[in-house]
């Protein structure tokens, strides 16, 4: 589906709906597939293996494959893409359930001149949900084999990329992302990449990123400066109340940053945590439970085996979490902040328990 001029608002299955059931609950035959690849020359805009789009209301998408390969990123733009959906606006209630995606996402446009590759998720590239945060809005159960973008892209341009979701709200519970991604600037994750800022709440539980019989699965690969990338979420950014739960995820991934470039706030397991306006009422950030495998290598700056940075946070609390990656740093002069559980921390209002790091931690002065 495709040819020299734009696509925008497509999808394999649907361009848009509204209040739709896609397959049936409990029934694993029952869901939608698509084999064909989606591209535009010109244009690439809300595109998704399954659906382009969910506008508003309640949906629910059970048991869809995705084998076709998604967006060139070509042409002037290639933006919110989705291994099974683009985006989903306001909706007050939604399921994504036990769909997967084997397709790659953004894998041509190359070199400096290319557009950046911008909210692209294996499964989803922007999950919106309405302003009443519920876990109903969910993606549960969730696979993405695809690998996102390629070692020949803008990597200056491209942001927010997730192995599972590029931008969402809601709860995303028991995915797997195995699909390589090749991360660009800022906002990277091996399941999401960031967290929508005005979002009153996110869940992120029994997720995994890569794989142990794997080792090149789920890596996230960086071939410029990168900023918030995380084995499992990159960014968590806020203006309003915000929650923010991220528990019982593994990471086996390797975040591999290139030397010589000022890579920061990355961590095994969330990248960065700040507000960037503050809250009326309370917020709070919980990791807990988590473990990370992977190897962190080249980190420069506010760079931890679970956890990058926090900052300017109301409250929180890393708690009961292991660390067996190896993060080897590359500091100069008096830059680093380098932890095997958090690399750095500028808020008073939480803590640190129960956490263990088995993961040897390395520095040499850059060239």
């Amino acid at each position: 589906i495709g040819g020299e001029g734009a696509l925008n608002g497509a999808g394999g299955i649907a361009g848009r709906s509204s209040g739709l059931i896609y397959g049936r609950q409990g029934e694993e035959d029952s869901g939608c597939i698509n084999y064909a690849e989606l591209y535009g020359e010109s244009d690439e805009y809300i595109v998704g293996g399954i659906i382009g789009q969910l506008n508003g209301g309640a949906s629910e998408v059970y048991y869809c494959k995705n084998y076709g390969n998604l967006a060139r990123g070509n042409g002037s733009r290639c933006s919110t893409i989705g291994g099974i959906l683009g985006q989903s606006q306001n909706i007050n209630k939604g399921l994504l359930y036990a769909c997967e995606n084997e397709g790659n996402l953004g894998t041509e446009g190359m070199g400096e001149t290319a557009v950046g590759k911008i909210r692209v998720g294996g499964i989803v590239g922007i999950y919106s949900v309405s302003s009443s945060f519920s876990e109903d809005t969910a993606i549960e159960n969730c696979i993405n084999r695809g690998q996102l973008a390629g070692p020949d892209s803008n990597h200056k341009e491209d942001q927010t990329f997730g192995g599972i979701a590029g931008s969402s709200a809601g709860s995303i519970k028991n995915c797997t992302n195995l699909g390589k991604i090749y991360g660009g600037s800022s906002f990277c994750g091996g399941i999401l990449g960031g967290i929508s800022e005005k979002s009153p709440g996110c869940v992120v539980t029994g997720c995994v990123n890569g794989s142990p019989d794997n080792a090149d699965v789920g890596d996230i690969v960086c071939l410029d400066a990168i900023s918030y990338a995380g084995g499992i979420v990159g960014l968590s950014r806020y203006s309003i109340d915000q929650e923010v739960l991220i528990s019982k995820c593994i990471n086996y991934g390797d975040i591999l940053m290139t030397e010589g470039k000022e890579n920061s706030c990355v961590g095994g397991i969330l990248g960065y945590r700040s507000r960037i306006a503050t809250p009326a009422n309370a917020e709070s950030l919980e990791v807990s439970y988590c473990e990370n495998y992977g190897n962190i290598v080249n980190a420069f700056d506010s760079c931890g085996g679970i956890v990058g940075y926090v900052g300017n946070a109301n409250s929180y609390i890393i708690a009961r979490c292991t660390n067996y990656g190896d993060v080897m740093a590359i500091q100069d002069n008096n830059r680093g902040d380098i932890g095997g559980i958090c690399g750095g921390i500028v808020s008073y209002n939480g803590g640190i328990a129960g956490c263990i790091n088995a993961g040897d931690i390395s520095s040499v002065q850059s060239k």
